[in-house]
């Protein structure tokens, strides 16, 4: 659980990820997708990509994930969003253990400008 530690350790404010999602999930057992927001010091953008890619190819591989996607602002080059969706929260607590995630995660820390902003999204019930 590395990956979690570390991730941990570039919020805003500092928190234990999955402790913070899984106060923000209805059901554990259910869909859920994050999107964490980075921006990298200026002119970092590029090389934050570069170190994120063993994430991307990693993350799309795992059973339990069904979207992971890096998004870069055109207009500000040193922005990202990352768009996660996960078929459930055992399936992210798997994510958190993978080595390339560890290693990924090193890499991009010391680009990062700011915390790293986390945001626990849930489908919208609709009638």
């Amino acid at each position: 659980m590395l990956a979690a530690l570390m991730l941990a350790a570039v919020l805003a404010p500092a928190q234990d990820p999955v402790a913070t999602i899984r106060e923000k999930l209805k059901d554990p057992s259910q869909p859920f997708t994050l999107v964490v927001r980075f921006k990298t010091k200026p002119g970092q953008g590029d090389d934050f990509v570069k170190a994120f890619a063993a994430a991307v190819k990693g993350t799309r591989q795992e059973p339990g994930n069904l979207r992971y996607e890096l998004n870069r602002d055109p207009a500000k080059p040193d922005e990202f969003l990352l768009y996660e969706r996960w078929k459930d929260l055992p399936a992210l607590e798997e994510h958190f253990k993978q080595p390339y995630l560890t290693k990924t995660l090193q890499a991009v820390t010391p680009l990062l400008a700011e915390p790293v902003s986390l945001t626990v999204m849930l489908p919208a019930e609709m009638s």
